[in-house]
């Protein structure tokens, strides 16, 4: 079933993300903001969780993909800058 078929046969689409880091899925998530600027050479994301797990360090790679349903693409790709609390 594409997407195209999903949307036109079900009249709400539920809006879903995923993030993993070191590419392990991550269950805690509560919030993630993506920005994209022309001023900054790259793009950034914050994300928030409802507990910072101890194996997540700094340099770990993270993915984040949304989209609704199972239908999900990649919006994120780069690496933990800062693991503040």
């Amino acid at each position: 079933m594409s997407l195209t078929t999903d949307i036109t046969t079900n009249r709400t689409r539920n809006a879903t993300f995923l993030v993993t880091i070191d590419g392990k899925a991550l269950n805690n998530v509560t919030k993630i903001d993506v920005s994209f600027s022309i001023d900054d050479p790259v793009p950034t994301a914050s994300i928030t969780m409802t507990s910072l797990p101890t194996w997540i360090q700094r340099r770990a790679s993270v993915s984040i993909y949304a989209g609704y349903g199972n239908e999900r693409v990649i919006i994120f790709n780069g690496f933990v800058k800062n693991r503040s609390a």
